[in-house]
């Protein structure tokens, strides 16, 4: 089962107020619901139906409107709450899959028959949720198959508990920088708490405290925490829900302190009011969760003034498409921008607007350097004349004059590295993997992509010589209407590159596009490729065959060799599929 999906449906729709302890009595008996187990992140139940043949489904939903209005507008209508709680998608999967329904639930742990053991993980701490159970039945209208509920909803509500520890409290100090301006030193000293904590900062808006929330001093500890809590949470799911615990240990490593912090220094923007926020962290019932109260502390960054940093550019090899280029700064501590761009670009543009734009898309790719630094672009068109721009910018803005060299690039030439076919392999059911092998493509079970009309397509492209990289992707008829070929390789440049030849991508039924490659070489000299014929792909057209899933198979196989060892990579037996299903488009 998807995390992804256990986590939209643990988190979907509907709520109550905090103050509301509990539901209003349940006024059926077709069911009775043994809580037996509830964490910080985790609730356990025993459902047992008076009817051991009636058919059901079983969720966790949590709460956020009153619960009036739930009863009212919900859960009085069983019809209703049978399209609502998300168990929809399920049953509706499995009717167009031609799936047998009880079996498709059971397997998912949403419903069943008789009794079930329903368990749902990573759950918001101290948030009120609802177990919601009814029975259905489907039926034919019109040669369609539908579904109905066949009892009243009935509903029991939990809440988790949360790890917070009231005692906990900071110190904090922060010092503007006598002369960066834009730059702060920050002093942390936690109280009551040897554990990791938090630290965000919120730009101030008018009216506005932390972009989120409004006016944050007006509300009280519990609520602040709430709020954090949830914003914390989403965040955290976000990350478990597509496996990317790497991502989620990058953030906490790059945004939590421990013990006593003297004299950290952040570069913010200049002349910018900002609220700090703190708040410790815990890992509780496997989830990682605030343990504190959230602690905030307002300040204005002052004005950047104009720097006299000069740069040196040495400009090193020049291909068709490529530069090597190295900048020394004349002041390691002060920040800098430096980017290529074709001189009749650099003419068209009033220079103060310039300087702005060039920092803003600095920043935004977090491409701004401190000290001696080497660069290479290779995104360069042949035979053009080119600046290589320098210029400081600290604190989100330009802080001096451009400097500007000029070089020009080669005209083009044959790449040593060229595509010399492409196979393309599909459409195939998005699930289709996984039905040919469940254990070791378990990870391609993903009902994201066949929920959202997408297929599963492999590709794979011959090439002479083990590229620099390779760039490949469907491109469609509003993607690349009225472009030239130059236009449409240099969009395909800033689509994710790789070293490798073969692709397993998802891409979306009933629309009218081709295959785009480019390959580059060491020397950034590319090979164009676009397929001679559109492609339209349809469910009607799908593959089934075995031979045709099994070279599926094969292809998604030999992308996961080249992802995890390198052009020349074979396929293994130890090599598990959990780092694939390439999500291209």
């Amino acid at each position: 089962m998807n995390r992804l999906f256990l986590v939209l449906f643990v988190l979907l729709f509907v709520s109550c107020n905090r103050e509301n302890d509990e539901l209003p009595a349940v006024v059926n008996d077709d069911f009775t619901i043994e809580v037996t187990e509830v964490t910080t992140g985790t609730i356990k139940a025993t459902i047992t139906p008076k009817d051991k043949d009636m058919i059901y489904v079983a969720q966790v939903c949590q709460l956020s409107d009153s619960i009036e209005e739930v009863v009212e507008n919900l859960f009085s209508d069983p019809d209703l709450t049978l399209s609502n709680i998300g168990v929809h998608i399920y049953l509706e999967y499995a009717r167009d899959n031609n799936l047998d329904i009880l079996e498709f639930i059971t397997q998912c742990n949403v419903g069943g028959k008789g009794t079930i053991e329903l368990e749902r993980n990573m759950l918001q701490p101290g948030a009120q949720h609802c177990i919601v159970v009814l029975g259905f039945e489907t039926y034919t209208y019109g040669g369609s198959t539908y579904f109905r509920a066949t009892t009243p909803v009935f509903y029991e509500a939990v809440t988790t508990g949360t790890a917070l520890n009231k005692d906990v409290s900071f110190e904090t100090d922060v010092t503007i920088d006598p002369v960066i301006g834009s730059d702060i030193l920050l002093d942390v000293k936690p109280q009551g708490w040897d554990g990791i904590y938090y630290y965000t900062f919120y730009e101030r808006k008018i009216g506005y405290d932390t972009y989120e929330f409004y006016e944050i001093e007006k509300y009280t500890p519990d609520e602040q925490f709430d709020h954090y809590e949830q914003l914390w949470h989403y965040e955290f799911i976000n990350y478990v829900s597509y496996n990317n615990l790497e991502g989620l240990e990058a953030l906490l490593r790059a945004n939590t302190l421990t013990g006593d912090a003297e004299d950290k220094r952040f570069q913010l923007k200049a002349n910018t009011e900002y609220c700090l926020v703190l708040y410790a962290m815990d890992v509780l019932d496997g989830v990682v969760q605030l343990a504190s109260y959230p602690y905030y502390t307002y300040f204005t960054t002052s004005v950047y003034e104009d720097s006299d940093i000069t740069f040196a550019v040495e400009i090193g090899e020049v291909n068709s498409r490529r530069v090597v280029y190295g900048v020394t700064p004349s002041n390691d501590m002060e920040g800098y921008c430096s980017v290529v761009m074709p001189v009749a670009e650099y003419n068209d543009w009033d220079e103060e607007l310039l300087k702005q734009s060039i920092a803003d898309q600095c920043v935004k790719n977090d491409d701004v350097r401190f000290g001696n630094a080497n660069y290479e672009d290779y995104t360069l068109i042949p035979d053009t004349d080119y600046y290589v721009v320098c210029l400081g910018c600290h604190g989100e803005v330009a802080t001096s004059e451009m400097t500007t060299i000029p070089f020009r690039t080669e005209p083009e030439r044959e790449p040593d590295c060229k595509i010399e076919g492409v196979e393309i392999c599909g459409p195939f059911n998005a699930t289709a993997l996984y039905n040919y092998d469940p254990v070791k493509y378990a990870d391609c079970y993903d009902l994201d992509y066949e929920f959202y009309d997408y297929c599963a397509v492999g590709v794979a492209v011959t090439l002479s010589q083990e590229p620099r990289m390779i760039y490949a992707t469907f491109l469609f008829e509003d993607e690349t209407s009225g472009k030239s070929d130059e236009q449409i390789i240099d969009m395909l440049r800033k689509h994710e590159s790789y070293s490798y030849n073969h692709f397993y991508f998802w891409v979306k039924y009933n629309a009218k596009g081709r295959l785009y490659a480019l390959v580059m070489d060491e020397d950034g000299d590319v090979d164009f490729y676009k397929s001679p014929e559109e492609y339209l792909f349809t469910r009607d057209n799908v593959l089934t065959s075995t031979e045709d899933v099994a070279r599926l198979a094969e292809i998604y196989d030999q992308a996961l060799a080249y992802f995890e060892g390198g052009y020349n990579a074979s396929t293994t037996a130890e090599q598990a599929p959990e780092a694939m299903c390439l999500n291209a488009m």
